[in-house]
This record gives structure tokens, C-alpha cells and sequence, in this order.
């Protein structure tokens, strides 16, 4: 594993790590979400959906670290006679000290300010003496940074002894809807084991099973892109469906099965691809010196056409800190033409980015020993935008060309998140062990700090939100030859705010020989 950013891409690690990042934070339990019943006319409050870290100036709880206010949505689907109805839950999660944090349902108004393209929050207690009755007089607005959106205004305790605070923060979060991840998927032996349709439908296939079954209940979390319902072969087992993207494979699924009120039963996991037998990507070469342009791009973008609907092209980046402000990223280019195969391409010295416009053409190797084919297999322009839809929204607009032909504009609604905006908390395990992000180049282990400046070297994927490292406190009975990695999955988890499922690795090359799992929370479990 010389090459790190090359052990991330091409092996199947970032996919298990966020499946047991969303296994931890979304519950061993499928049940009907908490919150408050929503109709479209609250579309606008949902599209603001996300975590919102803190900056607390005045009041008592001023300079707090780790305070959060989230938006939490949650899609709860049931099926009577083959149709399958749509509802949406909604609730508040607020941390004013950054170590407790208590659940609020939406009681009050959302709506569009005159005098700007803000929207104001307004919601008062609905009694007086506890930590969850507060007014909210908050203003949402979009951003056009690497952020999605802003809030400011005052959260209000009606407890004794709390009172007004006065804050601002912003999200990287945008919601993801279910549609996003329509299409057909299969496990490793290329069978047919997900389908998730329009109308939200969903059919899946238990492991070991003959067929496909129609799922009639299940829920989706807006946030998290998970989705869990009752296993169809046992009642006592749930399925847990954690959605994310790949460059070679497309729409990619970590497929868990646990089962409930069973502490010493291990959760049995699958990986299920749109793409039937993903290539492996090509070796990578010096990175192109606009990598990091190019970077803060990379996501899952939809290229349909009538032939062939699930086409796509997906990019990937693994971040490596050299210098201050200096980073090199590894960028990996997935396209499919068809949505049944694909080709992965890096984005090398061959390759150009004009930063003046956002253009990407990317070298095709065929041109080197074909003049006849085409010079770039892709020509592509990039475009931050914010495009309004239903109770989400798209983030970046990709225009151009695949080999020399046309494509019809696609949309993401998928945004990156930097390393350091996990930060701003003290994560601890149960052990008491802890972990803090201090910036995009360096993270605090266990008390011991790696990333610039120190021996062992960070790699980020910030569209996984993974981090790996080299163990700086490796086991006492260390051997010669092994490697000892660290892999960090971050996340968010309602109420216990900031989350990481933390795993150490012994690898032998590139074989596992032992893995210890730890799950890290900026606020500790209550009740």
C-alpha cells in the first residue's frame, strides 16, 4: 500500500467503512420516524435540510464548541393494494453546549422573506422548564461557497437560568431524495438483488433468495441516504440499504442485514453495483497539476438518454495534504454511455483543466495508438449553481461532450464536505478515547497528532468523507512487515451530533489479518 490513494480507490474499504458509519448512526431498529407530519407546502423548510454547526456569540452558552442545530427529514413509505404512499417527518436536534442535545418537532412557520432570497424560522416554546421547549427566530439564506447554506438569529431556552443565544453557522449538507438512486443492482455473482423504481417502489432479494420482493414498508432518511425495513425472510432481522457512488461502479449499495435484540450477532454485509462487474481503475500516475481544481467537482452526475436511462459519469478525488494550502488530489473519472458498463479514467499529465471556464478534457489513451479516435473522451464544463426541485435541489451543473458527442446537461444534487468540517467538537469513544479534526491537515488520535508535520501522512475522499492514516500507536506486539492503518468514517448522528466509526487495520499487503472497531460521538448517548 505505498500508493494510499490508490489502496482507498480501488478497494472496496470506503464502501464498508460507510456502511458502518450509517449502521451505528441510523439504529439496529427499522420503526416509523419521530417528528412532525409534513405536506408540500413545507417543501422550503425541507430543502435547508442538514447539520449546522454553531458559532454561539452571545448568551450563555458563548464560545460553546461542538453546538449544532439540525434539520432532520425522514421519508416513511407504506404500500395498500400495490401503491406504495409517500410521507415525510421532520424534527429539530439542538445542542447549545455541544455535549447534550435534545429532539423538537416543527410547530412553526417557514416562510420566504421579502427583501432577499432568506427564509425566516419562527417557532415558539410550547411550555416552560425543559431544555426542549425553545423559541426559534432563525434566517436560512443560501451560500455559494463550498457550503450550502447559512443560518443566523437567536435560539431561545424557556428553562430557568438559560435564556437567549444569539448564533450563525452553515451546512454542507444538501438532501438527497430516493429518486437519486433509481436503478437496477446486483451483488458480486452479477445477480439481480435491488431494484429501486419511480413511485417508490422497491424490490429486493434476501440473500441466498430466488426472487425479488416487493418492500411495503420501509423508511429513508434524507441526510444519511439510508434506507431500513423488516427483513422479508425474518421479522427479527433488519435491512439496512446505505447508498453511495463509485466511479467504476456507479450506484453503489452496502447491503446490511442485523439482527435485532442480539448483541453477540454480527452484522453480515454486500456490496451491490448498478454496473455488473465494475473495471478495476487504472494504476495512477502523476496527478495533474490542476488536480485540485478539479476536486471540489467530483460527484455522481446522471447523463440519461431514452436508450439508455441509468448513463453517467461519476468523479472521485483522494486529497493528500503536502504543504500548507497546498494539496495534491487523486482524481478518478468514471463514465458509462450506456449504464451496463464503464470506463475509469485519471485525471493526469495527459489530461487539461481550463480554470478560466471549468473545462475538463480528458486525455483518451485510444488517441495514442488510434489518430482516428477521439483526442478526449470527455470535453466537460462545470457550473456551481443552485437549481430549486421539489424538496431538494441540484448543486453543479456539467455540460459537454463524451467522445465527441453531445451530452443533455446533468445536475447533481451531491456535495463535498472538507475534512475540517468535522471539526469544531472533541469526538469520544467509550473508552474516553478521543479524536478531534484541528483543520483540513492534521486530526488529534488518541492524543497524538498526525497530518502535516508529523510522521504519518493523512488521505481524504471528501465525497466518502473518509480519512485514513497510518496508526501512530500501533499494537505493543508490533511485527515487521505489517501495516497498520487507521480509517475514519464521518458522519452526522441526530442527536449525538458529530460521528466516526473508527477502524484500525492490520494488513499483511494488501491481505487483512485483524480489524478493531471503535464509534466515536461529539455527544454522548442519553438515556
Amino acid at each position: 500500500m505505498n500508493n494510499q490513494a490508490e489502496a482507498a480507490l480501488n478497494s472496496t474499504i470506503p464502501m464498508e467503512e460507510v456502511t458502518r458509519m450509517h449502521l451505528a448512526s441510523d439504529g439496529k431498529y427499522f420503526e416509523k420516524p419521530g417528528g412532525t407530519l409534513l405536506t408540500d407546502a413545507n417543501n422550503d423548510l425541507v430543502r435547508f435540510n442538514g447539520y449546522y454547526g454553531l458559532n454561539i456569540t452571545d448568551g450563555n452558552h458563548k464560545g460553546a464548541e461542538g453546538a449544532f442545530f439540525t434539520i432532520d427529514t425522514n421519508m416513511w413509505v407504506t404500500t395498500t393494494n400495490q401503491v406504495s404512499t409517500a410521507e415525510y417527518y421532520l424534527q429539530f436536534i439542538v445542542s447549545l453546549d455541544g455535549k447534550t442535545s435534545v429532539k423538537i418537532p416543527f410547530t412553526g412557520t417557514f416562510t420566504k422573506l421579502t427583501n432577499g432570497d432568506g427564509y425566516r424560522l419562527q417557532q415558539t416554546a410550547q411550555g416552560v422548564g425543559g431544555m426542549n421547549q425553545v423559541d426559534l427566530d432563525l434566517t436560512f439564506t443560501r451560500s455559494q461557497s463550498v457550503t450550502t447554506a447559512d443560518v443566523n438569529g437567536t435560539i431561545t431556552v424557556a428553562a430557568p437560568g438559560q435564556g437567549q443565544s444569539t448564533v450563525s453557522g452553515s451546512t454542507y449538507n444538501n438532501p438527497i431524495l430516493p429518486t437519486t438512486y433509481i436503478g437496477t443492482y446486483y451483488d458480486k455473482k452479477q445477480e439481480k438483488t435491488l431494484e429501486i423504481c419511480k413511485d417508490h417502489v422497491l424490490n429486493y432479494r434476501v440473500a441466498g433468495g430466488s426472487s425479488l420482493q416487493r418492500i411495503e414498508k420501509y423508511r429513508f432518511n434524507l441526510n444519511m441516504y439510508v434506507f431500513a425495513f423488516p427483513a422479508p425472510d425474518d421479522s427479527n432481522a433488519t435491512i439496512s440499504l446505505v447508498m453511495g457512488t463509485s466511479p467504476a461502479s456507479g450506484l453503489v449499495c452496502g447491503n446490511l442485514r442485523t439482527i435485532n435484540d442480539d448483541k453477540n450477532a454480527s452484522p453480515t454485509s454486500r456490496t451491490l453495483n448498478t454496473i455488473k462487474a465494475p473495471v478495476k481503475p487504472p494504476k495512477m500516475s502523476l496527478p495533474n497539476i490542476n488536480s485540485d481544481k478539479v476536486a471540489p467537482f467530483a460527484a455522481y452526475y446522471p447523463t440519461p438518454t431514452a436508450e439508455f436511462p441509468n448513463a453517467f459519469i461519476a468523479i472521485q478525488a483522494a486529497r493528500i495534504p503536502l504543504a500548507e494550502d497546498v494539496n495534491i488530489f487523486e482524481v478518478t473519472i468514471g463514465i458509462s454511455t450506456d449504464g451496463i458498463t464503464s470506463a475509469v479514467y485519471n485525471f493526469d499529465g495527459a489530461s487539461s483543466f481550463d480554470t478560466t471556464t471549468n473545462t475538463l478534457s480528458l486525455a483518451n489513451p485510444a488517441h495514442t495508438t488510434d489518430p482516428l479516435a477521439p483526442k478526449y473522451a470527455a470535453v466537460i464544463k462545470f457550473e456551481r449553481e443552485y437549481i430549486q426541485g421539489g424538496k431538494s435541489g441540484t448543486l453543479i451543473t456539467l455540460k459537454g461532450s463524451i467522445m465527441g458527442k453531445e451530452i443533455t446537461p446533468a445536475h447533481t444534487p451531491f456535495n463535498l464536505i472538507p475534512l475540517e468540517g468535522f471539526s469544531g467538537a472533541v469526538l469520544k469513544n467509550e473508552k474516553g478515547e478521543t479524536l478531534v479534526v484541528n483543520n483540513n491537515n492534521v486530526v488529534t488520535y488518541k492524543g497524538k497528532q498526525v497530518g502535516l508535520g508529523h510522521p504519518e501522512r493523512i488521505l481524504y475522499i471528501p465525497i466518502m468523507y473518509i480519512l485514513e492514516f497510518t496508526n501512530p500507536e500501533p499494537p505493543k506486539d508490533e511485527i515487521a512487515g505489517m501495516d497498520y492503518k487507521v480509517v475514519c468514517s464521518w458522519g452526522t448522528d441526530a442527536a449525538q451530533g458529530l460521528a466516526c466509526i473508527v477502524t484500525e487495520y492490520t494488513l499483511e499487503g494488501n491481505t487483512l489479518i485483524n480489524q478493531a472497531i471503535s464509534y466515536y460521538h461529539s455527544v454522548p448517548k442519553q438515556g
